[in-house]
């Protein structure tokens, strides 16, 4: 199993954002136990830091950051891939590069809270409570 995990996903998670934590941390923790290959898109890397600095400092953003890398693999991006995402028929630019992502990662689910951003994907995003009632 292969899953594209959505940066608000892990927002919640190393955030702690309520009320969101506790089902976003279950999922990453069952995908882990049935060791799936994570992956996060490359774009989000740069904006989790950004956020977490801000929020929490960059000592805690620099550790965060780098147990997202020990966790997750990044997802190779392209200028196709951005372009794909431009051109193609998503409402919101960063989805799309997520979305193109997991299409050539041969993804099986992009994990999210944000459904409505992947409505034209052909890969199927899934929300945590989904994933932890279906998955």
């Amino acid at each position: 199993m292969k899953v594209i995990v959505d940066l608000n996903i892990l927002l919640d998670v190393l955030q702690r954002r309520e009320p969101h934590y506790s089902n976003s941390r279950k999922c990453l923790n069952r995908l882990q136990a049935k060791q799936a290959d994570l992956l996060i898109s490359s774009h989000c890397i740069p904006t989790l830091s950004y956020i977490l600095r801000k929020i929490l400092g960059k000592d805690v953003a620099c550790e965060c950051v780098s147990w997202v890398l020990d966790t997750f693999d990044v997802a190779l991006c392209s200028k196709e891939i951005f372009r794909k995402a431009n051109d193609g028929p998503y409402p919101d630019f960063e989805d799309g590069i997520v979305i193109e992502e997991a299409i050539a990662e041969g993804c099986d689910w992009i994990l999210t809270r944000d459904s409505k951003g992947f409505k034209n994907s052909h890969v199927r995003p899934i929300s945590p409570t989904d994933f932890l009632t279906k998955g």
